[in-house]
């Protein structure tokens, strides 16, 4: 069996892993943790990293 998924479907599923992530299944037990006890910092922290992955070398 194939399956075909074109760009939208997988852009779409990735959207929705990161709005809606399974705390239950994580593949970070930290953040998972910040996810389910503390929202905001979980924000505050992948906003921080994404913006040091900007300006890395």
């Amino acid at each position: 069996m194939e399956s075909h998924y074109d760009v939208a479907a997988i852009l779409t599923s990735i959207q929705s892993l990161l709005c809606d992530p399974n705390p239950n299944s994580p593949a970070n037990a930290e953040a998972a943790r910040m996810f389910s006890e503390n929202k905001r910092e979980y924000n505050r922290r992948v906003r921080e990293i994404v913006e040091q992955s900007w300006t890395a070398d």
